[in-house]
């Protein structure tokens, strides 16, 4: 009888051990996902700041106004798709230990998610075209 219960206790040490790595690793997932998010929304932040004053100070007569507009509302974009898809993601951090999630949960932390990057990218492209017009004119 003492061995049973030898077995039956380290069998269960050990499955905590397991559920104790997973849960580790749900927690490390849960942090990288918020300083995804947070460089994302900087870098856009800090993008909008630096056209912003280059446009007061260094284009005095701009080419193609249009695609800074574009820009800075892509990378508004990307700021507040970021706070959206991290504002669900730290909702469901108590459902992401227990492995539920509902598809309106999955929809709109993957749009969160796209959006984000989307809104990086064009901003990124917009202002390069404006970048390359003005340094060719």
């Amino acid at each position: 009888m003492e061995n049973q219960e030898k077995e039956a206790l380290k069998e269960d040490e050990l499955l905590q051990s397991i559920d104790d790595e997973i849960l580790q690793s749900i927690r490390g997932y849960h942090q990288a996902t918020y300083e995804y998010f947070r460089h994302l929304s900087s870098l856009s932040t800090l993008a909008i700041i630096i056209i912003a004053a280059f446009m007061e100070k260094v284009f005095v007569n701009p080419v193609g106004k249009t695609n800074i507009a574009i820009a800075i509302f892509c990378f508004l974009l990307t700021i507040i798709s970021s706070v959206i898809a991290y504002t669900i993601h730290l909702s469901l951090y108590p459902i992401i230990e227990r492995k539920k999630f509902e598809l309106g949960d999955k929809l709109g932390y993957g749009m969160g998610l796209f959006f984000s990057w989307a809104g990086f990218l064009f901003g990124m492209i917009f202002v390069t075209v404006f970048l390359i017009q003005n340094i060719l004119n």
